[in-house]
């Protein structure tokens, strides 16, 4: 057998160890390197889905602004249509024989017996007519 100092011993169990860690370490950087690669596949992947996303919320906003211009244009129309007096033909004749009725000296009890107006309709046509006539 062969005889060591002390530091050929050390010297030779280190000559022997590092080549081992050498190894170790290299496959734990293989190991590193490939969650790595791993990891930056994910993010791509979801880098991609975010940009999609965002589209698809931009998409989703123009959607919005247009129905809400639609929603004020309607709103508007719907108004303007609740102010305007729609009156049939059959309305209008009607309203019509009553206002001759009233310039013959009709009453509101008469255009509501007569007429088929409401009271109130009746009492503003005849309150009309006669300021009308005193005027």
């Amino acid at each position: 057998m062969i005889e060591l100092s002390l530091e050929q011993g050390l010297l030779l169990v280190c000559g022997l160890a590092f080549p081992v860690v050498g190894v170790l370490a290299r496959q734990s950087w293989l190991r590193q390197k490939e969650h790595l690669e791993s990891v930056q596949g994910e993010l791509v992947s979801v880098q991609g889905e975010l940009e999609r996303l965002q589209k698809s919320n931009a998409v989703l906003n123009q959607n919005v602004a247009g129905l809400g211009k639609h929603l004020k244009v309607m709103t508007a129309r719907l108004a303007e249509a609740e102010q305007r007096t729609v009156l049939t033909p059959a309305d209008e004749a009607s309203f019509q024989q009553a206002a001759r009725l009233v310039s013959l000296g009709a009453t509101a009890r008469d255009l509501v017996e007569n007429c088929g107006m409401g009271r109130a309709e009746a009492e503003l046509l005849v309150s009309m007519r006669r300021r009308n006539s005193a005027a």
